[in-house]
């Protein structure tokens, strides 16, 4: 029978019919494998895909790995063959392998291969640590490799693995929280833009919360750097990434960073709001800092000018921007002069808004 089957394939036969008869043949008869091997190989000295693909049926007693490993270094497949792998639950050991050739091949310009490195990846770090198991994110040089490819792989990256980059980088962090912090806020500027839906910003606001000095302290450097950390006051993102980080942790930066160090951060802090229950209340790294430092002009400018990004709202926009103006109406008589700057200019803006918003709601209305 093995004839038959085999030299079919070497035909250019289909290889539905010879993977079913593999798997049948090893589940009545476990200690066939050799005598499969045998034949496999000379179906791959004709087509080594094919081989592979029949290997892939038997599982580890046909382990398509060794092979599809030579296959790649003699140039017979491509390198991006081998992100199938990452689903077969890898040892660490041959994760290595597979990053290593990964690492070579990305700057050779395949474009190929940079999605299926992230989706090797992605695959990898689906397997959750625990006290007992031995996934590979436990290897220092599977990390060490990752950081590599993730870097690779950045400035060229598809749109749509977003995701798989931050949940990767969100399980990194409990090795190196400084350095998921720095790649997440790389790839979320790559991107061209920020908002509080991204996958990135989902991920750093996680690590703001439980690493939030090494999160400010990759955030600071973003924010300073005066090219690249412009598209941070874009949107609502930074906001939310700073939002967990506690007042002393921020005011610690700001203090080491001096008031240029309080004129960018000033841009993203959080504003004056009004509880449910109707309480007027300044946050509070918001109040340290203009207390230290709103004798600034530019500070007290960046706080009143970062605190009108894009809005939304459902249904009647006059009503939003009314209860907009009427909140900001609360702090019209601060203490502060930079809140009551704030506060001023927010009220004539919201009401500005809401008459316009309600004309247009009242001419949609008639149509």
């Amino acid at each position: 029978m093995l004839p038959i089957v085999f030299d079919g394939i070497c035909a250019g036969s289909n290889l539905s019919f010879p993977q079913g008869y593999i798997s049948g043949r090893l589940h009545k008869n476990p200690n066939s494998s050799s005598r499969l091997i045998q034949w496999i190989e000379r179906v791959e000295g004709a087509d080594v895909r094919a081989g592979l693909e029949l290997r892939a049926v038997g599982g580890d007693k046909l382990d398509d790995f060794p092979s599809a490993i030579t296959a790649v270094d003699q140039g017979k497949i491509p390198t991006s063959y081998l992100s199938r792998f990452g689903y077969a639950a890898p040892t660490p050991e041959r994760v290595n392998e597979i990053l290593g050739r990964f690492k070579k091949a990305i700057p050779l310009g395949d474009q190929n291969i940079r999605p299926n490195a992230i989706n090797f990846l992605g695959a990898v770090y689906q397997r959750k640590t625990s006290e007992d198991d031995t996934s590979p994110i436990k290897d220092a040089e599977v990390r060490n490799l990752t950081w590599t490819i993730l870097e690779l792989t950045l400035d060229r990256r598809s749109s749509d693995d977003g995701y798989q980059r931050a949940e990767i980088l969100e399980q990194l962090s409990d090795y190196d929280a400084a350095r998921s912090s720095l790649l997440l806020l790389e790839s979320l500027i790559v991107r061209g833009f920020g908002t509080i839906h991204d996958h990135e910003t989902r991920a750093l606001v996680s690590l703001a919360t439980q690493h939030p000095r090494q999160t400010m302290e990759s955030l600071g450097k973003f924010l300073m750097d005066s090219r690249r950390g412009m598209i941070l006051f874009i949107g609502k993102a930074a906001t939310s990434i700073i939002d967990p980080i506690p007042a002393p942790v921020i005011m610690d930066w700001v203090r080491r960073t001096g008031v240029e160090g309080a004129q960018k951060i000033a841009r993203i802090l959080p504003t004056p709001f009004v509880t449910p229950t109707g309480k007027p209340v300044v946050p509070a790294v918001t109040l340290e800092l203009l207390n230290e430092f709103g004798g600034d002009d530019q500070v007290c400018d960046n706080v009143v000018g970062g605190s009108f990004k894009s809005d939304s709202w459902w249904g009647n926009g006059g009503d939003h921007f009314r209860s907009k103006a009427a909140t900001s109406r609360r702090f019209l008589s601060h203490e502060n002069r930079c809140i009551r700057r704030w506060a001023q200019i927010a009220t004539q803006r919201n009401e500005a808004l809401a008459e316009s918003e309600q004309l247009r709601h009242d001419e949609r209305m008639l149509e």
